[in-house]
Order: C-alpha cells, then structure tokens, then sequence
C-alpha cells in the first residue's frame, strides 16, 4: 500500500466535495 498516492487521492477527493459543497451554497445563497 503507498500511503502516500492515498492520500493524495483522498485528497483530491475530498477538496472536489468540498468544492461541490461551495458551489451549492453559492447557488442556494441567490
């Protein structure tokens, strides 16, 4: 296991939720 490509997967994962995240406040905020 390279824990460290794991990480950076799950790390690209995680920042896209979060910017899906933003991206649906932005939309609910108007």
């Amino acid at each position: 296991m390279d824990t460290k490509f794991l990480m950076q997967n799950y790390n690209k994962k995680s920042n896209n939720l979060l910017k899906l995240l933003a991206k649906n406040v932005e939309e609910t905020k108007i």
